[in-house]
């Protein structure tokens, strides 16, 4: 089974500012309603493989794009959890 992270974002203008990168150097990436589990209010982020984490990270920081934060995706028992791994603001 795959392991997964969300990437949250301030706003909608810096996933898309990254969501444009990400295209053009052809990683993977879903862009998904952001879970009420993290965040109550509404808002969108993006959901990568974890091998691709650092990577994605990087990218964002050298192009100024601020990541709010980052959440693995973790499945017990068909419940997903997610638990804040760090925060990048």
């Amino acid at each position: 089974m795959r392991e997964l992270v969300f990437l949250t974002f301030p706003s909608i203008h810096h996933l898309l500012q990254l969501e444009d990168i990400l295209k053009e150097k052809s990683f993977k990436f879903q862009m998904i309603p952001l879970p009420r589990e993290i965040r109550s209010d509404c808002g969108t982020c993006l959901l990568i493989e974890k091998e691709a984490t650092e990577n994605i990270l990087t990218l964002a920081q050298k192009q100024g794009i601020p990541v709010e934060g980052v959440y693995p995706v973790t499945d017990e028992k068909k419940i997903r959890f997610y638990q804040k791994l760090f925060s990048l603001m």
